[in-house]
């Protein structure tokens, strides 16, 4: 059960059904747009770049430009906004009839007006029709792992309203921003312009009914990254989609495009696969029922692709996710005025996840590191085969955090390994406390983390309670195990 001040995807869905429904099995899907509070018209399925290995940027712009998409999304923190401009150039497709966007890396956030100049000089253009902030975190150049103490995202957005009037930029946006980061923002007197876009991940798994609903209400239009859940994602396991799909004759793939678009925010696939490619683009002539669309919100698995950890600030604090659809013990009583309203904790749980060789380790004060035994001393490189695993595991081991610590409510964050950072596959599982668990559960639950009654744990608390977590994990996994999920 989520806590009172969440929008429920449910009543999100209700608002929404006078304008998903598009009438006609005709319904052109691929070209349709959205209107931002600009008058911009932004179409709503459009290629992703992020994650692109070097060298297969290009044909891959080039071969969704062919086959009609007009929208391509990159970010100066990818590395191959040189490629993308090279594809859209091969394509043949006049520059005006593209929609382009790109992104602020955190580095640069004291450099608006280079950064800009910096991306157009690479994708070898004179302007973008979006320009996002791509993170609300002002990093430190010569230190990624800090944050400048004197300039904050609200100075970042003073500079880039500044852009439009220059025409390097037509329309300036932000991306990975929830309500907290959002209303500090709008609330601030120097904000004169509200923001086009915020792009956010957004998939039936991470569906962030009560962001959405409150970018709606703003006027900010919503684009959806990991709108297919990344590879491997525990989302092409889920029967529910797959019967769909089934039903449909399509692929799991176009069912999650559609349903995110029948929810009114654009799309953003990210493939460098010929087939992959053009088959995402073909959405039209077939829409999702009403009674489809349902059965995806009600999905009950939440993970997140995309996580905060290797930021210097935190900047998701809850309120861009849904809680999971858990109920709390029958013995939780209600906490009308808890203080906790952010995610206090997290562990790191490192694939391949397999229970027979999992182990419990100390990371740092206060933080544990779940992993498997041969990872403990070096964590190496896995196997795809390996991230599969993991992908199949999630869900058994969500469930059983949650019945060991008390603690309903996880946003599951999966890190593929493709991150600058180029780290070992692993999951983070944030907890999102609320209101419902009793002050001995909710303690127990965040001192077992580092955060509760106590600022952190010793090193040899955190071996206690490493073995102790172990343990219970197993035990509740080998039961959970054996259910159909």
């Amino acid at each position: 059960m989520a806590s009172a001040n969440v929008t429920s995807l449910a009543a999100v869905s209700s608002q929404l059904k006078h304008v998903r429904n598009f009438g006609s099995q005709n319904v052109s899907l691929n070209r349709k747009t959205f209107t931002l509070n600009t008058g911009a018209k932004i179409p709503a399925l459009g290629l992703g770049t992020w994650q692109s290995k070097p060298g297969e940027v290009g044909n891959a712009v080039e071969i969704a430009l062919r086959k009609g998409y007009r929208h391509i999304d990159t970010a100066l923190a990818y590395g191959n906004e040189a490629e993308v401009g090279a594809g859209i150039k091969a394509s043949g497709v006049p520059r005006e009839e593209i929609w382009l966007t790109t992104k602020l890396d955190n580095p640069w956030h004291k450099r608006v007006q280079e950064g800009i100049d910096s991306s157009l000089k690479s994708l070898g253009t004179d302007y973008v029709d979006l320009y996002l902030m791509h993170w609300p975190s002002s990093t430190d150049p010569d230190d990624l792992k800090k944050h400048y103490p004197d300039w904050d995202f609200i100075k970042t957005w003073h500079e880039m309203q500044k852009l439009p009037a220059t025409g390097k930029v037509k329309n300036i946006g932000v991306s990975n921003f929830g309500i907290k980061n959002l209303e500090k923002l709008l609330k601030d007197p120097g904000t004169t312009v509200v923001p086009a876009v915020n792009q956010i991940e957004l998939h039936p798994n991470n569906p962030s009914p009560k962001l959405v609903a409150y970018c709606k209400e703003k006027g900010i239009h919503c684009t959806g990254y990991s709108c297919l859940g990344s590879t491997n994602s525990p989302l092409y396991k889920d029967q529910t989609l797959l019967s769909i799909a089934e039903n449909k004759g399509k692929t799991p793939q176009q069912v999650l495009l559609a349903w995110g678009l029948q929810h009114e925010w654009s799309v953003i696939p990210k493939s460098v696969n010929k087939e992959r490619i053009e088959k995402n683009y073909e959405l039209d002539g077939w829409q999702l029922s009403s009674e489809e669309i349902e059965k995806l919100d009600n999905l009950k698995d939440r993970f997140k692709v995309c996580g905060d950890d290797w930021l210097p600030v935190k900047v998701f604090f809850g309120d861009d996710d849904i809680a999971s659809n858990y109920p709390p013990d029958s013995d939780s009583a209600a906490l009308a005025n808890s203080e906790l309203t952010t995610p206090s904790a997290f562990v790191v749980l490192s694939t391949p996840l397999c229970m027979a060789f999992l182990d419990i380790m100390p990371l740092s004060p206060g933080h544990l590191l779940l992993t498997t035994r041969k990872h403990n001393e070096k964590l190496s490189d896995v196997s795809a085969e390996e991230s599969r695993e993991l992908g199949e595991w999630l869900p058994k081991l969500s469930r059983a955090l949650a019945k060991v610590t008390g603690v309903w409510d996880w946003n599951i964050v999966q890190n593929n390994g493709a991150a600058a950072a180029q780290v070992v596959p692993h999951v983070h599982f944030h907890i999102i406390p609320r209101p419902g668990l009793t002050p001995e559960l909710r303690n127990r639950s965040f001192t077992m983390f580092g955060r509760g009654q106590r600022s952190e744990l010793d090193e040899d608390e955190a071996v206690v309670l490493a073995a102790q977590l172990r343990e219970e994990l197993e035990r509740e996994v080998k039961r959970i195990g054996k259910e159909s999920l």
